[in-house]
């Protein structure tokens, strides 16, 4: 049934109607067509918004399936990275990984949600990743490589909550 499926495919796209009829037009029907063409978007625009939307549809479904992509080829540095702190519940059903920078306002601004919503729930597994970003190349402040105020400064589990005040705070008390 397949290869005759396939051979009804083959057969049917070396008709001229599916063949590229279009390099077999002569100069003349190729100008009247353009005319059409051009004269149908003329008269329906919206044609073109839907193109465009349905052209960003697209764009938006590869781009989520590129990102997943990524999250499952790396699901073993982002997940279970022995250098990250674990937090919550170890053994939680939900991960939740917060890639944070000390600096960012937006991870100061989610703190108190995201620490609310891992204590009141109970069985989520807080995975927290400095993000080397503004911090990168400034002395003393590199989170990549452990500068002062760093997860990786400090060894102890505590060393979450004075990062976490870090974060919130802007700096140390």
């Amino acid at each position: 049934m397949r290869r005759l499926f396939l051979t009804a495919a083959l057969a049917l796209l070396t008709t001229p109607a599916f063949a590229g009829g279009l390099g077999t037009m002569t100069d003349a029907e190729r100008s009247a067509f353009r005319d059409e063409v051009k004269q149908y978007l003329l008269d329906n625009p919206e044609v073109l918004t839907e193109a465009m939307q349905a052209l960003q549809d697209r764009q938006d479904k590869a781009a989520a399936l590129a990102e997943t992509k990524a999250v499952t080829d790396n699901s073993d540095a982002i997940y279970k990275d022995a250098d990250s702190y674990v937090g919550g519940n170890p053994d939680g059903d939900i991960t939740i990984v917060e890639f944070m920078d000390y600096r960012c306002t937006y991870c100061r601004k989610a703190y108190a949600e995201v620490e609310d919503l891992v204590k009141t729930d109970g069985n989520i597994r807080f995975v927290v990743k400095e993000f080397p970003g503004a911090n990168d190349g400034l002395p003393g402040k590199n989170t990549k490589s452990g500068g002062p105020g760093s997860l990786a400064f400090s060894p102890d589990l505590s060393r979450l909550a004075s990062a976490r005040q870090i974060t919130v705070k802007g700096g140390p008390d």
